[in-house]
C-alpha cells in the first residue's frame, strides 16, 4: 500500500537476528507524508471534506439556511481549525522517532479525534457558559453582528484555532 522498501535483516556485526526481526528504528523510512503522491492525496481528501460541507448546505432545508457569508465564515473557521490540527500532526509524525511516518500520523490523528475532540467539546461548552453568563456578544459562536464584523470573527476563530 505504501510501497515499503526492503529492510536489511541483519545485526550491525553482520549476523542474522535470532528471532528474525530487525530493530524497528533501523532501515529506511517506509512512508513519507511530505513527498510525492502524499501531497496529492492530502489535497484530494481536503477537497472532499470541504465538498461535504458544501453538499450539506445545499441539501438542507432552504428556510433554515444561514446567510451565505455567515455560512462561509463558519466554514472557514472549521477549515482553519482542521488545517492547524493537520499540520501539527504532520510535524509530530516527523519528530517522533518512528520510521513509518504514516503510522505515527494515524496515531496522533486518532488521539486528536477521540481525546482531543472530547477536550475541545468540554472547553467550548465551558466558554459558551462563560459567554452566556457575562453576555460577551463577540464570542457567541456563529454570531457576527448586523454585518460580518472582522473583530468578532477573529475572536471566535481564536477560540477554534487557539
Amino acid at each position: 500500500f505504501f510501497a515499503p522498501e526492503q529492510r536489511k535483516m541483519s545485526e550491525p556485526n553482520g549476523s542474522t537476528p535470532v528471532n528474525g526481526s530487525a530493530d524497528p528504528t533501523d532501515g529506511p523510512i517506509l512512508c513519507h507524508l511530505t513527498q510525492g503522491y502524499s501531497f496529492v492525496l492530502q489535497s484530494v481528501l481536503g477537497v472532499l471534506a470541504f465538498s461535504t460541507l458544501i453538499l450539506k448546505r445545499f441539501r438542507g432545508p432552504k428556510d433554515l439556511r444561514r446567510p451565505f457569508w455567515i455560512w462561509l465564515a463558519d466554514t472557514m473557521k472549521q477549515g482553519l481549525g482542521m488545517l492547524e490540527i493537520h499540520f501539527v500532526n504532520l510535524a509530530l509524525s516527523a519528530v517522533i522517532d518512528i520510521k513509518h511516518e504514516c503510522i505515527s500520523y494515524l496515531v496522533s490523528f486518532l488521539l486528536d479525534s477521540t481525546v482531543g475532540l472530547l477536550l475541545i467539546f468540554l472547553l467550548l461548552n465551558m466558554v459558551a457558559r462563560l459567554v452566556s453568563r457575562f453576555d460577551i456578544k463577540a464570542l457567541r459562536s456563529g454570531e457576527y453582528g448586523m454585518w460580518l464584523r472582522g473583530v468578532w470573527y477573529v475572536a471566535q476563530g481564536s477560540m477554534v484555532c487557539g
